[in-house]
């Protein structure tokens, strides 16, 4: 099946955003998910996902980069049932700005449990130093985060899940920085099993 997202979508105000996941074998709409009020975008990062909840049916997840939680424009990202579009996960960025869920990413099995993680990036957290959180796919809970090296760094501005590099069990993962303005980027190669820079 396929996800379509339109963070600018008038879904539940202006510009809330919205993602409709199409069936792959008829069109048809199976799910429609959106923003809680204007200028969430929700959509801004949307991805497919295995299994989380065990029913047979691939999940889901949805970035809202400019949703207001506790304070104003944190961010939050989704993971939804693909079989009725149910919330399965939430969570927020921490502070102002923050923007969580400017990126996502399906990690692979990171910790071991036989469910795939999730990367979520938020690149504009503490003065676009960037911050991506690893999150549990089956709990939810936070296994580690990490940090861009300085201000404008903006790492977590792109993520992706490798799989195994290392043949240790665990899913490896790379995160990107931009570094605008500042520097001509970087990218890191972690450990999924200790969060060990591989490469980078």
């Amino acid at each position: 099946d396929v996800l379509v997202a339109s963070p600018f979508l008038a879904y539940a105000g202006f510009q809330a955003g919205a993602v409709d996941l199409f069936s792959g074998a008829g069109g048809a709409v199976l799910v429609t998910v959106g923003g809680d009020k204007a200028g969430d975008h929700a959509g801004w990062s949307a991805i497919g996902l295995p299994d989380l909840d065990g029913d047979g049916r691939g999940d889901f997840a949805v970035g809202a980069i400019d949703a207001d939680t506790s304070v104003s424009g944190a961010g939050r990202v989704r993971a939804h049932s693909g079989a009725t579009g149910a919330v399965l996960h939430e969570w927020t960025g921490n502070l102002a700005f923050d923007g969580l869920g400017g990126s996502l990413a399906a990690a692979g099995d990171v910790d071991g449990d036989g469910v795939c993680d999730l990367l979520l990036g938020a690149w504009r957290a503490d003065q676009q130093r960037g911050r991506v959180e690893v999150r549990s796919g089956a709990s939810g809970a936070l296994i580690r985060q990490h940090f861009g090296n300085g201000p404008e760094d903006r790492l977590g501005h792109a993520v992706c899940g490798l799989g195994d590099l290392d043949g240790d069990g665990h899913a490896d993962y790379a995160l990107g920085a931009t570094q605008e303005g500042v520097g001509a980027g970087y990218v890191r190669v972690v450990s999924g099993a200790s969060g060990a820079l591989m490469l980078g």
